[in-house]
């Protein structure tokens, strides 16, 4: 049978040249070519050899009008990772903020932050091109060093209204 590649907006299929009718295979209508019918069947229950064949369409995908697509079996180029040291040491600092109103609460929060942005400012400047974050190590920086300073003040005031109070001299 004779084939001819045909190509539409959806992809190359193959398409028959021809008798392409199924409906026309021998004669007139109700007579069929041969001694079989096409409707025939043969054993449980598949269509005998003179029955109609199913055409095999051969799909490509269609071309983007936008160009290729990008390409996600390669690998993404990885830059330089945020330091964990400066994250812990931000988030510290604002914890810190938060409870240095409470006297001896807010000491601890603000020492630690402190030195975990100085830690983390240290790693970004030292590994650049492996390490990033140095905004949030200055953050963590300037938050807990404002957290210790009221942190502190807020304890000596409360310790000296507490001392004084028991203590009539004092």
């Amino acid at each position: 049978m004779n084939e001819q590649n045909n190509q539409n907006q959806y992809g190359t299929y193959n398409q028959p040249q021809g008798n392409t009718s199924p409906y026309q295979q021998g004669g007139q209508y109700g007579q069929s070519q041969g001694s079989q019918s096409p409707y025939q069947q043969g054993p449980y229950g598949q269509q005998g050899t003179t029955g109609y064949q199913q055409q095999q369409y051969q799909y490509q995908q269609p071309r983007s009008p936008y160009g290729q697509g990008p390409n996600y079996n390669m690998p993404m180029q990885q830059g330089p990772k945020n330091s964990g040291k400066a994250i812990a040491g931000m988030v510290l600092g604002i914890i810190s903020l938060l409870i240095c109103y409470i006297p001896y609460f807010g000491i601890i929060p603000s020492i630690v932050g402190l030195i975990l942005s100085i830690l983390g400012r240290k790693d970004v400047t030292n590994k650049p091109q492996e390490y990033k974050g140095n905004g949030m190590a200055m953050a963590g920086l300037i938050c807990s060093i404002l957290a210790l300073i009221t942190s502190l003040i807020i304890t000596i005031a409360c310790q000296s209204l507490v001392c004084s109070e028991f203590d009539p001299y004092y």
